[in-house]
């Protein structure tokens, strides 16, 4: 499978009682995935985050979204796909793969992840290079 380059990291800025902003990263074409929403944080409380791809006009059938966070201060809890992407493949820790039947166009949900905030301070949450939002043109290309 030829990925065309990794994605660029942004950061989620996590404040004192860790405050998720919406965040994207972008794929050398024109597709990009975010996480969303933002807003404070409670040590001990759970939030959901959605991560959400676009991959413009050109269709897609996968997405492979694997987020990067401090251990020490957030645990997943659990995932799954939904909104556009109903098929969901194995994937551990903080990674979500999802996939669709009928390939997608445009900005869509591709589903969420359910974090446990351990400990106060800064944060960040991030797209790693291995993300990937996949073309439904049978080769596995990475828009």
């Amino acid at each position: 499978m030829n990925k065309i380059k990794a994605f660029i990291f942004s950061a989620i800025l996590m404040a004192t009682s860790l405050v998720a902003l919406p965040q994207a990263v972008s794929a050398a074409g024109s597709a990009s995935l975010a996480v969303s929403p933002g807003g404070s944080r409670v040590v001990g409380g759970t939030f959901s985050t959605t991560v959400i791809e676009n991959s413009g006009g050109t269709a897609v059938n996968g997405v492979q979204a694997d987020l990067n966070y401090d251990s020490s201060k957030l645990q997943p809890l659990g995932k799954s796909c939904g909104g556009a992407f109903e098929v969901t493949a194995p994937s551990g820790g903080a990674s979500l793969a999802c996939a669709t039947i009928t390939a997608k166009t445009g900005s869509q949900v591709v589903g969420t992840i359910n974090f446990k905030v351990l400990a106060a301070g800064a944060g960040a949450v991030s797209f790693l290079p291995s993300s990937q939002i996949t073309a439904s043109d049978g080769q596995g290309t990475n828009v």
